[in-house]
């Protein structure tokens, strides 16, 4: 039995230094053999007599925000919040007359900012922490997302 635990530990500590050797190899090297990727442009030649090489560009975009810049903030209840009643108020603002989904744990609201932006909605808690997503859709099809952590909790702190 002796040998056997000798023999599995000279085996182990043969396997974990090649390993260890393996991945310091490879970061002495440099960068790791990876397969190219999809995004990057291809080199094209443009002709045979004049070896110039240029890369094709890469396209981007790069939408239009509103006119007013605004996206949505979540005024109340504030991120990582603790709260000892199981309703709460959601307020804050987006663009005017978005449409937004509120989705707890308990139940989804729909509703529809004001022509300032301004939404409110009472919401119920269960108990512990609730993940609260917040989505506003914007009548120019703009969508923003904001999520925030609300703990519901009676106990005395």
């Amino acid at each position: 039995m002796l040998k056997e635990l000798i023999l599995a530990i000279i085996l182990g500590s043969i396997l974990g230094f090649g390993v260890t050797g393996g991945f310091i190899t490879l970061k002495k090297s440099g960068k790791p053999n990876l397969p190219p990727s999809s995004n990057a442009p291809t080199p094209t030649i443009s002709a045979p007599n004049n070896p110039v090489v240029s890369t094709a560009p890469t396209p981007s975009f790069s939408p239009e925000l509103p006119e007013n810049n605004i996206n949505l903030t979540i005024d109340e209840p504030l991120n990582e919040s603790i709260v000892a009643n199981s309703k709460t108020t959601i307020k804050g603002t987006t663009a005017a007359d978005s449409h937004l989904v509120v989705a707890t744990p308990l139940k989804v609201f729909t509703l529809t900012a004001d022509s300032q932006g301004y939404f409110e909605t009472e919401v119920e808690l269960e108990s512990g922490v609730n993940l609260i997503q917040v989505n506003s859709s914007t009548p120019d099809n703009f969508q923003y997302e904001k999520e925030l952590i609300v703990t519901y909790s009676t106990a005395k702190i």
